[in-house]
């Protein structure tokens, strides 16, 4: 599936493997990395001097919960999207993330094709912003 238009994103992983997929889909999307991070802290960083489109964010990051992260993208000046990425997709944490903005959420493991729809709802919500 290719998008029109140029759309940037960052990716906060700890795990290189979904961080490495996640760019594959993307890409084949033809939706440009800005940065592949494995720190919360790294993360924001990128977010802030990039200013990407797009996050993909984990909620389980070493030294840091992604809900506060996310928390943080949303409240910038021009936050982008950000989509959660869970392998403990409990109610009570999709329903955090969606209360903190949060623009999707996808469970791990999880197929191209449904990492694709989520990111194509988020993305097509950039036109109408």
């Amino acid at each position: 599936m290719a998008l029109n238009g140029k759309i940037t994103f960052v990716v906060i992983d700890d795990d290189k493997l979904i961080r490495t997929l996640v760019q594959g889909i993307l890409k084949d999307m033809g939706i440009d990395m800005l940065a592949s991070c494995e720190t919360a802290e790294a993360g924001l960083h990128d977010v802030r001097t990039r200013e990407p489109d797009l996050v993909i964010l984990d909620i389980n990051l070493p030294g840091a919960d992604g809900l506060s992260v996310l928390k943080e993208l949303k409240s910038g000046s021009r936050p982008p999207k950000v989509i959660m990425m869970t392998a403990e997709a409990t109610i009570s944490r999709v329903q955090e993330a969606l209360k903190h903005q949060a623009d999707g959420f996808i469970v791990k493991p999880f197929t191209a094709g449904k990492l694709e729809s989520v990111i194509a709802a988020a993305v097509r919500s950039l036109n109408t912003d």
